[in-house]
């Protein structure tokens, strides 16, 4: 980021990739202020999802997400809704700065 002069615009984010049982795979991601630059360095620049989606916020430690999880994709199913891509998440609070019962972080499930 320093290198290419640019500057964190929000929450860290992760987008979520396989689940399973006893794994969990996804992507890390921070927005920056700029998109005008080329992936590098083993570092890739996307845009990031831009539709309707469904929002719930998790507040608590983050081994506990996966309830969050399973209720935001009950709610999905019990609805009628249709999924649109992977979930992602930001993370809102610093879990350096903030007690592990007060994290926020916002599930998001893109629907169509």
């Amino acid at each position: 980021m320093t290198k290419n002069k640019l500057h964190q615009s929000g929450a860290p984010l992760g987008i979520d990739g396989a689940r399973t049982a006893s794994s969990y795979t996804f992507d890390a991601g921070i927005p920056v202020d700029r998109g005008d630059v080329a992936s590098a360095d083993g570092v890739r620049v996307a845009q990031s999802y831009a539709g309707k989606a469904l929002k719930v916020t998790h507040i608590g430690p983050y081994d506990s997400l996966s309830k969050t999880y399973d209720k935001l994709f009950a709610y999905i199913a019990a609805h009628g809704y249709t999924r649109n891509g992977m979930t992602f998440s930001w993370y809102v609070d610093d879990p350096g700065t903030t007690p592990i019962e007060r994290l926020r972080t916002e599930v998001y499930a893109p629907i169509e």
